[in-house]
């Protein structure tokens, strides 16, 4: 993930970023015949996305404090540019 972080900033917006990643992940569990992955061609809100920004915060985030509704700024976000994420 490390390598891609120039992406991350400030080209492309984190979100952009993290769902990149999160297909990238996918894939590398289908191409290990993992069976939990979801045949959904979707990310949720929280439970993947969310998810993945609080796992790589400090990665994805240097320096800056989270704050108690940063969720929510996500959800916004995505809801403000749902022709994007569509």
């Amino acid at each position: 993930m490390h390598c891609l972080l120039s992406l991350c900033r400030p080209r492309v917006p984190l979100i952009q970023f993290i769902l990149y990643q999160l297909m990238c992940e996918r894939q590398r569990k289908r191409e290990a015949g993992d069976a939990d992955v979801p045949d959904h061609a979707y990310f949720r809100w929280r439970e993947d996305i969310c998810s993945f920004l609080d796992r790589h915060w400090d990665t994805l985030t240097p320096g800056k404090a989270r704050t108690p509704t940063w969720g929510n700024t996500i959800a916004s976000y995505l809801s403000i540019k749902n022709t994007v994420y569509e």
